[in-house]
């Protein structure tokens, strides 16, 4: 993951522009012809909340200036209301300005207008990993390591509960692992050329050096050995060539290692492939306004997301029912129920779940205070989906407005079995009786159908595979196969001709107390000298790991975060864990 690391206040002038890029978009949308389907169409009463939004947040920016802390936690609770009347629960790109001010106000020493600027940050989205991430800067300037600690490992909780912050966290992990998993491979042919490097040697010189004088011989067996360094990418194919070389001077355990290392290899590029197109179809827009949308987080970018999704995939099912479920969160309901009819009609036809469609429908005449009408809806809602909590508490609501308790109990009492703390909270909201019916984002339920359109999508734009493109992207696959075949074959005729025993180099050549501290500095050592495969490449495998965060940087995919810490508490962390695992092999070697 790579850190963020601009100026701390060119960071927050340039987040000062978010509520302008919430407005100018919706200036466009509104300007279409009102026939246009799918069409984002603002209202009049829509555009001046977005206005309220950018009034409420310059007088933050005044305030924060002004060192005014009340003044700005009263436009930070300003900016919430703003966002619920949109039908909104966060600002996320308002949350993040604010920690990038925390951060500004720490660097210039003032500790304690910083604390209450990430306060704001907190009301205006108290789920953003970057707030805490932001706190943890704070107390480290401030000299709080242990506090900075805390923050740190609270901002990457935060982190793995958002689901595409999350996802891409994950893959990097995955990348690292697998990288980890390779360096060791080549550090595994390295001990395994240290303790078997004179028996090939020897064995390579043997087979030239009879017509050849016995210098000549040796200056041949190096160039042999040596010459893929000469190659582009040289170190790699040079590990590669070595554990060909030295496939059959091991042990059953190191040749299975060196056949899983080649696996590997193979898999490498498939796999970051794969990683590739995941991570593209996490942070494309479609995927990204779904998920900003069902956590009612109302971000910068929301508008031109919405238009490239309209403008890829046009006739998208899935993409009307994410405009209807934000003209309906928007308040925008004659747009939203026009649309939801036709989703209704659309899926109906294809045979697919209307559920969130008739929900929807069903709290635009609960709202309308035609209950029966919005029964008909909630009822049809739940016998297309039994498991849908919203469904079965508005149709409660609906038969309490019709003097049907019975019936209202009997909803309740089902929507409470299947999801009894969301049913709680929806109770204890303190709305009018015709908006106290529940709204359900269908584009959630939509998130695997949206991903297969885009995939479909982006391979439509692609030209056709042939059978050219298949050998490449099969070659390293080849490529491992031919490894393999080439080490038996080696083995095998060199079988014939007898292998030199690596006996002899197994032994330490080195005085006991020097040969202590190799063994004590380089894992493996010892375990490669008594041939054990697996434990050779487990002991290699621990300090990798530990050693990863010191080389991260620039490996991987950018996590999707505004502002994260850096590298220090990972990069402390490893140096201490590489120094434990240095004294404890130390301590280890001077008992024995």
């Amino acid at each position: 993951m790579k850190p963020r690391r601009e100026n701390g206040g060119r960071a927050a002038f340039l987040l000062l522009l978010v509520p302008f890029l919430l407005l100018l978009p919706g200036a466009d949308v509104a300007g279409q012809d009102p026939g246009e389907e799918p069409g984002l169409q603002l209202t009049s009463p829509v555009r001046q909340q977005l206005r309220l939004l950018t009034e409420a947040w310059r007088g933050w920016t005044r305030a924060y200036y002004q060192s005014e802390k009340d003044a700005a936690a009263n436009a930070a609770e300003q900016l919430r209301s703003i966002a619920a009347r949109l039908g909104m629960s966060s600002l996320p790109d308002l949350s993040n300005a604010a920690s990038a001010f925390a951060v500004l106000a720490a660097r210039e020493d003032d500790f304690e207008r910083a604390r209450w600027v990430l306060d704001s940050a907190r009301q205006l989205d108290p789920d953003r990993p970057e707030i805490e991430f932001a706190a943890s800067t704070v107390q480290r300037l401030e000299g709080n390591y242990f506090g900075a600690v805390l923050s740190n490992l609270k901002g990457y909780a935060a982190l793995l509960r958002l689901p595409l912050e999350r996802s891409v966290w994950l893959h990097n992990v995955t990348f690292c692992l697998f990288y980890v998993l390779l360096a060791s491979g080549a550090f595994f042919v390295a001990l395994q050329m240290a303790t078997k490097g004179g028996a090939l040697f020897y064995d390579l010189a043997r087979f030239v050096s009879p017509p050849l004088a016995l210098a000549t011989a040796d200056l041949l067996t190096i160039a042999a050995l040596l010459w893929p360094v000469l190659l582009p990418s040289g170190m790699l194919w040079l590990a590669l060539y070595w554990s060909i070389l030295l496939w059959g001077y091991g042990s059953l355990s190191e040749r299975l290692i060196f056949v899983v290392l080649w696996l590997s290899l193979g898999v490498a590029p498939l796999l970051l492939s794969y990683q590739q197109r995941a991570i593209q179809l996490d942070l494309a827009p479609p995927i990204r306004a779904v998920d900003h949308l069902g956590a009612g987080r109302l971000y910068g970018s929301l508008f031109s997301d919405l238009g490239v999704l309209r403008s890829m995939m046009p006739q998208s099912a899935a993409v009307r029912e994410l405009t209807a479920d934000l003209h309906r969160r928007f308040g925008q309901w004659e747009h939203a129920r026009s649309m939801y009819t036709a989703l209704l009609e659309r899926d109906r036809l294809q045979g697919r779940d209307a559920a969130a469609a008739d929900n929807n429908l069903g709290v635009y005449h609960h709202r309308r205070k035609e209950f029966g009408t919005a029964v008909n809806y909630f009822r049809a809602a739940t016998e297309e989906d039994p498991s849908l909590a919203e469904a079965f508490f508005n149709l409660a609501q609906a038969y309490s407005q019709l003097y049907k308790f019975s019936d209202s109990n009997l909803a309740m009492a089902r929507a409470k079995e299947i999801d009894r703390a969301r049913v709680n909270a929806w109770e204890r909201a303190e709305v009018p009786i015709e908006e106290i019916a529940v709204g359900v984002d269908g584009s959630q339920r939509r998130v695997g159908q949206l991903r297969a359109e885009l995939r479909a999508t982006w391979q439509g734009t692609e030209a056709p595979v042939t059978a050219v493109d298949l050998w490449r992207r099969y070659l390293s696959l080849s490529v491992v196969a031919g490894v393999v075949l080439l080490a038996l074959t080696l083995h095998l005729v060199r079988s014939q001709m007898g292998y030199r025993s690596s006996l002899l180099e197994s032994r330490a050549l080195l005085p006991p107390a020097a040969d202590r501290w190799l063994r004590a500095l380089v894992p493996g050592l010892e375990s490669a000298r008594q041939e054990r495969g697996g434990m050779t490449l487990l002991a290699i495998l621990v300090p990798a790991t530990l050693g990863m965060a010191l080389l991260t940087r620039g490996l991987g995919y950018r996590t999707p975060l505004a502002y994260d810490s850096g590298l220090w508490l990972s990069t402390a962390l490893s140096l201490a864990g590489l120094a434990v695992l240095f004294l404890f092999r130390l301590g280890r070697e001077l008992r024995s």
